[in-house]
């Protein structure tokens, strides 16, 4: 039981991804390596309410702004290639708004989507909401986001706030689901 959060490899930036290779190197031409910078943020909570009802709370988009410390408004429909509106509320900083893009719907189970901040490539995230059964009727709800940019070398803080996000988000589902 509880919150579980973690960062992965550093609490104070980003961590780099294993090189990616381009170019065709079998016709003799130069290959360029490209080094990928990428930050994963992680929460979640085991919670004593079975899967079910974990996944009705965190689909349930027009209650967010009732309950939901992080995910303050959302709206769209849940449908691979939609686009959600979504609004954050980071700790500490004005809420952003976005349109991500759905990459994967499993109903009970998974919401991913795509969201770009700014400028594509500058501050991108693969954002996924998932619910998983555990023994006893119980459930492990977990908010994950692999993160990419240019821009996430400079926003060391930024990606603090935003990984106490999640771990609000995941204590919220909580409290929320076990209400009854």
């Amino acid at each position: 039981m509880g919150i579980y959060a973690y960062e992965r490899e550093h609490t104070t930036g980003p961590s780099i991804a294993p090189r990616i290779r381009c170019g065709d190197e079998g016709a003799g031409q130069p290959t360029t390596i490209k080094e990928v910078t990428v930050q994963q943020l992680d929460a979640y909570s085991d919670i004593d309410a079975p899967p079910e009802k974990v996944w009705a709370v965190i689909t349930d988009f027009d209650s967010f702004p009732e309950w939901n410390p992080f995910i303050i408004k959302a709206s769209g429909e849940l449908k691979v290639g939609e686009r959600l509106h979504v609004t954050l509320k980071v700790p500490d900083m004005k809420p952003v708004s976005f349109s991500p893009k759905l990459l994967d719907v499993e109903p009970g189970r998974l919401m991913r989507w795509k969201g770009v901040t700014g400028v594509p490539g500058f501050f991108d995230g693969r954002h996924a909401l998932s619910v998983e059964p555990l023994e006893g009727g119980r459930s492990r709800f977990r908010t994950h986001e692999d993160v990419t940019g240019v821009g996430l070398p400079f926003l060391g803080k930024v990606m603090r706030r935003t990984q106490q996000g999640f771990e609000a988000l995941a204590a919220a589902v909580k409290e929320r689901a076990e209400q009854g």
